[in-house]
């Protein structure tokens, strides 16, 4: 009895179709992704078999009977089950070689899940290596390509710039030329300093007209705070009043004689005798006591004649 080397059916089949990949021929001047061998074919492309695809119906040329490995081994197994049976026993050939195929069974069934997964992980990992790439620069869309290194733009985003300009006209023309030259040169640009030159021209004629009006300090003069009289200025008072021949207050009167008293002592004082002309010489005052005028000879107040 020999063994059957077909590959045995999937037990999952009839629950969902399986999805073998299809191996893509290697591609060496892929930038960025490294050629594989056919041991390592990558695969980009999935297709669905039919589960009855998997068995392997091929025949391999099993050993001669009486080979190491022949089928002698099989009938004198079960010959010896069979008097094992009428001996009233229970034959352990047959049960064991069934138990072995089964394993061998689920051991190809289980590689070939496993080379099925490997190979989905092949294709998953191609598919990442050459997916395009996206990118974004400023406001704008880049797509990458890795399988030629070439780059393409999906979405080219107007500038600021462009953005201002598209505000005052349709582009190449002079409204929308002059509104990119004002938003690059900001304060400097040509219509912002004809802004300066006209509000400098306001400010201007406001202060011309401003110097040309009284001010409030003008038509609001602060009080001056009054001050104490010097003597000096006291006793230039006085003098006035006597030149004028006006009558004297008592203070004044006091004021007077002193002043007279002081000027004497400093025309008496020091070492010598100081000569020179009477100021007040010729000069004609009445007495605020008694109402008399006086004139001044030699230096005294003398009645007038």
């Amino acid at each position: 009895m020999g063994i059957d080397p077909t590959l045995p059916t999937d037990p999952f089949a009839g629950q969902r179709p399986m999805m073998v990949p299809a191996p893509l021929a290697p591609q060496s001047s892929a930038p960025g992704v490294r050629p594989f061998d056919a041991a390592d074919q990558p695969v980009a492309l999935m297709q669905t078999l039919d589960p009855s695809q998997l068995r392997q119906n091929v025949k391999v040329p099993g050993p001669r009977f009486f080979a190491k490995d022949g089928a002698w081994r099989d009938v004198l197994g079960a010959l010896g089950d069979v008097m094992a049976a009428a001996g009233g026993g229970q034959g352990t050939y047959l049960p064991t070689k069934i138990r072995q195929m089964e394993e061998m069974r689920a051991q190809q069934m289980w590689l070939a899940r496993r080379k099925i997964e490997r190979e989905e992980q092949l294709a998953d990992r191609d598919y990442e290596a050459r997916k395009p790439q996206y990118f974004s620069g400023a406001e704008d869309r880049v797509q990458f390509d890795p399988t030629t290194g070439q780059t393409n733009t999906v979405y080219d985003a107007p500038t600021p710039a462009e953005n201002y300009a598209a505000r005052f006209g349709q582009p190449d023309s002079d409204e929308y030329r002059q509104a990119m030259q004002d938003y690059t040169l900001r304060g400097w640009g040509s219509t912002a300093m004809g802004n300066k030159m006209a509000l400098d021209d306001f400010r201007t004629e406001n202060r011309t007209q401003v110097k040309g009006s009284p001010s409030y300090r003008d038509l609001h003069p602060r009080p001056t705070a009054p001050r104490a009289p010097t003597p000096n200025a006291v006793v230039a008072g006085i003098l006035g009043k006597v030149t004028k021949g006006q009558r004297l207050t008592p203070g004044e009167q006091e004021i007077y004689q002193t002043y007279k008293n002081g000027r004497r002592g400093a025309g008496g004082s020091g070492s010598g005798s100081r000569t020179g002309a009477d100021p007040y010489a010729g000069q004609t005052i009445v007495n605020p006591t008694t109402g008399q005028r006086m004139t001044r000879k030699n230096g005294q107040w003398v009645p007038a004649t």
